[in-house]
């Protein structure tokens, strides 16, 4: 099995519950693909021309070959990689204004594919792809789940994975777990044996598949064994931590955002109780105790966290930078990735800087999370507007909006002041004028629930577009 190319770019992981970059709906869709050194082994020297005769003689590979060509063709507007693709099966001048496209594609993956107990399943496998992205077509989930079914028929681990996450996810299909669940069985890839953790850790189906912790550190362990780095990170964090919940503020930075002067003393009174809890649990860790049936090993843990950065993970980066090796590099790297928990602590080591606060720094980092929908940065960014930081006026509705954004995530803090700002002034709030008219309130909800929902519906295209983007290609 060869290591293939990506061409999304590489795997991005999308944080939805709970509000970690490994939540229990993430999905790493596997659609389509192409290895380079495949392509250029069987058709370098091919002209493209003469593998469209080929195809139109009914060589299905042929077929399967024409079809990537004009699917990679047509995925750079600026023309790059068409020129790329053209470039790669010939250097004949003429061929680079050759017209590739996703219409052309899809019509050669058909002719490959069928009829389906004999197609080609490369092609199939890319035809399934195509429908699912609705590349050339109109979507159709029923039209890629029997295409992806076709390719499994013939041995397709990959297609198998597919079929798994639209089983798990709901794409087109009722949402089946157990279906999922053996499908990603099946399929044992690194991909599939990390859905499988996600599934055993959270519980899936309202109680189908019970919460299994051992189980889903098995899973991860296995996959992070293969050399995937999002299973390196996760195995990585349960060997240290136990858990992968988030409500710990030694790992992630939120409860720092939510301190104010007027409560500074509880705040502190309460993270000081965290430590001792945490050091306790480290004690028992050190003693091998195993309260949560879940294998500690720190050493272990360090380990696989740097094989996770090694290949430039950026969760990777942030858990280094936060519990062994604090040099804010590694901080930066995951930042710059876009990875939002970096870029509030980012914000918080602004805020810190001896000498002088760089508010503009803050709020550059600030946003940069918010709009990724991180309701601690969203709180903040209220804070900003709120108090007038950073030479920034007082304004009372853009904070009102970031705190109503960052309440409808739950966040406690961000309701309070939601309360506060639709507070009037007068003798128990029966009188007087408040900071924000109900007018302005129903307004500013509005606006607030608006980007909330386009903060969704960015996930949601993402758990699409952001997918590894590659099949498994054996030499016959």
């Amino acid at each position: 099995m060869k290591n293939l190319f990506s061409i999304l770019g590489g795997v991005t992981l999308f944080r939805a519950k709970p509000s970690y970059a490994f939540g229990a709906e993430d999905v790493i869709l596997r659609l389509g693909g192409l290895a380079f050194d495949y392509l250029k082994e069987k058709i370098t020297q091919t002209p493209l021309n003469e593998l469209k005769e080929k195809a139109k003689a009914g060589d299905t590979e042929a077929q399967y070959l024409f079809g990537l060509a004009n699917y990679f063709g047509a995925q750079d507007e600026s023309g790059w990689m068409k020129k790329f693709v053209l470039n790669l099966f010939a250097s004949d001048l003429v061929l680079r204004e050759t017209k590739l496209d996703f219409g052309e594609a899809l019509y050669w993956f058909h002719k490959a594919s069928e009829p389906a107990e004999r197609g080609y399943v490369l092609a199939q496998f890319a035809l399934a792809t195509m429908y699912f992205k609705g590349e050339g077509t109109e979507q159709n989930y029923s039209e890629a789940l029997r295409w992806y079914e076709a390719a499994a028929k013939k041995g397709s681990g990959e297609a198998e994975y597919n079929i798994g996450a639209m089983y798990q996810y709901g794409f087109g299909v009722p949402e089946r777990p157990l279906s999922a669940l053996d499908c990603y069985r099946k399929a044992h890839s690194p991909e599939a044996l990390y859905a499988m953790g996600n599934m055993y850790y959270y519980g899936e189906g309202d109680g189908v598949i019970s919460r299994n912790k051992l189980e889903a550190q098995r899973c991860f362990i296995e996959a992070a064994k293969m050399d995937y780095a999002p299973a390196q990170y996760i195995a990585g964090v349960l060997y240290r931590w136990g858990t992968l919940d988030e409500d710990r503020y030694y790992y992630d930075d939120t409860q720092d955002l939510s301190i104010q002067v007027d409560d500074f003393k509880k705040t502190v009174k309460q993270m000081e109780g965290e430590d001792e809890a945490y050091n306790e649990k480290l004690n028992a860790i050190e003693r091998g105790y195993d309260p949560d049936e879940i294998e500690f090993d720190l050493e272990e843990s360090e380990n696989l966290l740097k094989k996770a950065a090694a290949q430039n993970y950026a969760p990777a980066y942030y858990a280094l930078y936060k519990v062994i090796n604090s040099d804010e590099k590694l901080l930066l790297k995951a930042a710059e990735q876009g990875y939002a928990p970096a870029q509030v602590t980012m914000a918080i080591n602004a805020r810190n800087r001896i000498g002088r606060i760089d508010f503009e720094e803050m709020e550059k980092w600030l946003r940069l999370a918010a709009e990724q929908g991180h309701f601690g940065a969203q709180y903040y960014l209220g804070d900003f507007h709120y108090k007038g930081r950073g030479g920034l006026q007082k304004n009372y509705e853009l904070a009102y909006k970031w705190y109503y954004l960052s309440s409808l995530s739950g966040y406690s803090h961000a309701e309070e002041r939601v309360k506060e700002l639709e507070k009037k002034d007068g003798f128990l709030g029966l009188w007087g004028n408040s900071d924000i008219s109900p007018k302005q309130a129903e307004r500013l909800q509005k606006e607030a629930r608006a980007m909330f929902d386009e903060i969704e519906k960015r996930k949601k295209r993402n758990r699409r577009r952001n997918m590894v983007f590659h099949a498994a290609i054996k030499k016959q």
